[in-house]
């Protein structure tokens, strides 16, 4: 599905884009990119990943793994025309969900959404903020969430996301997390914690181990964060 319709998709961008006479479609587009910050990181990494033929981010080339400033100007410059493609196809998914949203208001329905505990290893979030995560210099964990053994698994879970360092994001204010719920919240009203339970406290197993046998528990962020999330968007939508 996704072969067949990112040509679509493609010769779509290229007629919005070429056709110069819809002055206020493009306007609002570069307004979507600019009033929601993370696109354009998310649009930079997707057409990273373009370029380097679908490759995890920590195989790429030094300075662009690591997400240093210069790379990631230089990296601007190189892939322009593929990073405004990405922010397209964000900007026409936020248009036609927005339009869902309001058809399903007026019949007195709301969505619930869904946020992960943990985000990809291979995605932007991981990528532009590493100083977050349990990871090694050349970008892979070194530690991994999951959960120990139980009665469902003799082996427990290992989900192979890398760990939250919560004491550094603890330090930048939350900042990353109250992003983080409210991008959520431009496409939901309500949102459902996933594995709520790891705010308490989560298993970290070490990333060189196979199975999630052994691990440890680690406190979580608790009740702070949510007292911060409380102050920054009010009514905790969970």
């Amino acid at each position: 599905v996704t072969t067949w319709k990112m040509k679509l998709l493609r010769k779509a961008f290229e007629r919005f884009w070429n056709q110069r006479h819809r002055p206020t479609e493009r306007a609002h587009f570069h307004t979507f990119s600019a009033e929601h910050a993370w696109v354009k990181k998310y649009a930079l990494f997707m057409a990273l990943k373009t370029h380097f033929q679908g490759s995890p981010w920590w195989s790429w080339e030094a300075d662009i793994r690591a997400a240093h400033p210069k790379a990631i100007a230089q990296a601007k410059k190189e892939h322009p025309l593929e990073i405004q493609f990405h922010a397209f196809l964000q900007w026409q998914f936020f248009i036609q969900w927005q339009r869902l949203r309001e058809y399903a208001a007026h019949r007195e329905i709301q969505f619930i959404g869904n946020l992960a505990y943990y985000p990809a290893h291979d995605s932007a979030d991981v990528w532009m903020h590493q100083q977050l995560f349990s990871l090694q210099e050349n970008g892979r964990p070194e530690y991994v969430g999951g959960v120990p053994p139980d009665y469902f698994n003799k082996n427990g879970q290992r989900w192979g996301m890398p760990t939250y360092r919560w004491r550094v994001i603890a330090g930048q204010q939350w900042e990353f997390f109250i992003e983080r719920i409210a991008r959520t919240l431009d496409y939901v009203s309500t949102i459902k914690l996933d594995h709520f339970r790891g705010y308490h406290s989560y298993w970290e197993i070490p990333a060189k181990k196979k199975t999630a046998r052994v691990g440890s528990w680690q406190t979580g962020p608790g009740t702070p964060l949510f007292i911060a999330l409380k102050k920054k968007i009010g009514r905790l939508p969970f």
